[in-house]
């Protein structure tokens, strides 16, 4: 199973790091997957969840790309993407969504239907979540995106 840092946070949701390019190398380098909100806004590319904050090149982003997947939060990072090599998608209330490299996203309110769930399905941030799965669960999912990648590492152990 995969394990996926929400935004670059390690141990619980930081407003103030989160997107942030040193918060997300961080994340890589304690050997996490990352979740990033992507804008692509006249031409630049940056990183912030309600709005573009922290402007990146796309050099940095595609140094990257294995680590990552990218959530497009306007129609223009979306078709941004679609011309490049990077794991991205789209969603905003959807229960699911499937991402450029076929995995199934999640939204945290579809955990609790029960369906959907393959070794290809990514939960996003099940701790919001009300349902209360047990570990054979959780090893029969492709991976979680989590604001605290560090508790999960230690649950796998």
């Amino acid at each position: 199973m995969k394990i996926y840092s929400h935004r670059g946070n390690l141990d619980g949701s930081n407003r103030q790091w989160e997107n942030h390019p040193s918060q997300i190398n961080k994340a890589i380098s304690a050997q996490f997957n990352v979740e990033i909100d992507f804008w692509y806004v006249e031409g630049e590319c940056w990183l912030g969840h309600d709005f573009p904050e922290h402007k990146v090149s796309w050099d940095f982003l595609a140094q990257i790309k294995y680590q990552v997947i990218l959530h497009a939060k306007n129609v223009e990072a979306l078709g941004f993407l679609s011309n490049k090599d990077a794991h991205y998608f789209w969603h905003d209330t959807d229960d699911y969504t499937l991402t450029s490299w076929g995995w199934v996203w999640m939204h945290p309110l579809a955990h609790s239907t029960g369906k959907g769930y393959t070794n290809m399905t990514i939960l996003a941030l099940p701790e919001n979540s009300a349902s209360d799965f047990d570990q054979d669960f959780y090893t029969n999912i492709g991976g979680v995106c989590t604001d605290y990648p560090e508790r999960w590492r230690e649950k796998r152990l």
